[in-house]
């Protein structure tokens, strides 16, 4: 028979060396981020995240958790896309809104041609 509470603190061992793990991952995928956004390429690379899903098939032990490590892999990869595009959508995209002049209507202006309660607009004069 097996003990219940054994099981789980092999369980709660093994997440802490998942986070670990994680955690040492992200430091090197922001390594990447930052090589990516000082050599100018594409966050996206198609045939590396390709190449790594397809490793996985040599790394899992039990065909049966496949599907399963797959999918979390691809979240894995996904999540670690996301610093790159906020870092390179806060240096091409923002600055580049910020030169865009808006023309937005003063309160006043917009009041002078308030609709009234049926609906139709009523032109006030400035005094008024």
């Amino acid at each position: 028979m097996f003990d219940l509470n054994e099981i789980r603190k092999n369980i709660d061992a093994t997440d802490r060396e998942i986070i670990s793990l994680l955690e040492k991952r992200i430091g090197y995928s922001k390594e990447v981020a930052a090589y990516k956004k000082d050599s100018g390429k594409k966050v996206y690379d198609a045939g590396r995240e390709r190449q790594k899903v397809e490793r996985l098939n040599d790394l899992v032990e039990d065909p049966d958790n496949l599907a399963d490590i797959q999918k979390i892999f691809e979240q894995i990869m996904l999540d670690s896309r996301k610093p790159m595009r906020v870092n390179r959508f806060s240096t091409t995209v923002l600055p580049a809104l910020s030169r865009i002049p808006l023309r937005i209507p003063s309160v006043t202006t917009c009041l002078r041609a308030a609709p009234t309660a049926s609906g139709s607009v009523v032109q006030k004069r400035r005094g008024a």
